[in-house]
This record gives C-alpha cells, structure tokens and sequence, in this order.
C-alpha cells in the first residue's frame, strides 16, 4: 500500500496501516501478491497463481445499486440486510448505471465523501432524531440526556450563545435562571421553581450541565 510492503509486518501492523491509510481519504495504490510463508505448504496456493485486474466499473455499478436498494429500503421502513450486498444476476446488468452516479461514486471513493453530502447527511440524521423526540412528552422520570438533547435543540427555546464574564469568553453558553424557565415549560413533573432548580442542580452534579469555573452549586444567577 503506497508502496510500503507487508512482508515484514505481523496482521496487527497490516492492519493498523491499512486504517493509517483509509483514514485518509487520499488517494493510495495497491499491489497484491501472493508469497510463501517459509516452508508451510499451501494446497490452495496454485488458485491465485495469477492476479485478476479489478473491474472499476463493474463494482461501481454494483455498489450504486446496493445504495439506491438501502435507501429504497429505508424509505418503506425495512431494516438494512447487511448481509445480501446485491440481488442475482446483478453482475451481468453492466449497462443499466447511470454514467453520472458511477462518476461520482467513484470521486467519493478517491477523495471521499464531499463535505456538503456529509452535511447533509448528517443534518437528515438529525431532523429525524429531533422529529421523533418532539413527538416525546418529557418527563423527570426518563432519562435526563433525552432532556438534554432536547434542549440542545436550535428551535428548544433555550438562549445560546457565546457570553463574556469577567472579559473570560464564555462559548456556547446559557444563565441558569433561563434553565429553570425552560425546565418549567417543557419538562412533566415539576410542579413550580424550586423543583426545576433542583432539577437543574441534579443535572449540574451529574456533570450533563458545566459551571463556567466548575462550581458544584447550582444558582439562576451563573452561566452553565
């Protein structure tokens, strides 16, 4: 690989640089060749006497089809089978792929995925989170991270924002009487202030919530 030979590593390190190497992303080469492991005897040897070229665009073809069968699959709700990458007779359908898709697939496979299709991935992941936790009546009695990614929110209400405290920049940031407003709003169970404060204070010694200079009391008055 990029013309650092195996011959001398154990598994482990082949392993280790085949991921130095695939985390990446940049372009690499391969060469494949068989050897003799000192004097064992192989009887499986004489079937990869000769190496096979790689049809690129025969396992594009194949890999596009996969994707597009997944996300079809997704769509209806049917679970991804990872273990049937492709249908019968796939392979003998050459030329039914879109030269575009192939194109692009390939260019992720060389340089990886562009930057905005990741984006947009990621931002799918998380419309569908949120959509699924706001359908969700939250509850002192569920788990507080749940409550935690829903104030996390963008659209949750909560203030914020990067602050400044005794000219210290304080990121990402919001005061502690906003929490307990928003507590009070959103959160079952908690009948008046003083126990979203102590709500509040639950989340700050678990560490889900961060004192600007890690103070283990909760107050209205301070950024978290």
């Amino acid at each position: 690989v990029n013309n650092k030979s195996f011959e001398n590593l154990t598994e482990a390190q082949a392993v280790r640089l085949l991921r130095e190497v695939a985390a990446a992303k940049k372009p690499l080469t391969l060469f494949v060749a068989k050897y003799s492991r000192g004097n064992d005897y192989d009887p499986l040897s004489t079937l990869a006497s000769e190496t096979l070229p790689l049809d690129v665009s025969l396992w594009v073809q194949t890999a596009v089809q996969c994707a597009e069968r997944q996300r079809m699959n997704r769509e209806r709700g049917i679970p991804d089978d990872m273990t049937q990458t492709f249908d019968e007779n796939t392979l003998g359908n050459t030329g039914e792929s879109d030269d575009e898709e192939e194109r692009a697939l390939y260019e992720q496979r060389r340089h990886g995925i562009p930057q905005i299709n990741a984006e947009e991935m990621e931002r799918r992941r998380e419309n569908e989170q949120n959509e699924h936790k706001a359908t969700q009546r939250l509850s002192i009695t569920m788990d507080p991270v749940v409550i935690l990614r829903a104030l996390a929110r963008p659209d949750s209400g909560l203030q914020v924002k990067n602050r400044k405290w005794l000219k210290i920049l304080v990121p990402m940031s919001f005061i502690g009487r906003d929490l307990v407003d928003w507590l009070l709003e959103h959160v079952e169970d908690l009948s008046d202030r003083k126990a979203a404060r102590q709500y509040a204070a639950e989340l700050l010694r678990a560490g889900l919530i961060r004192h600007v200079v890690s103070k283990l009391t909760f107050t209205e008055k301070c950024y978290y």
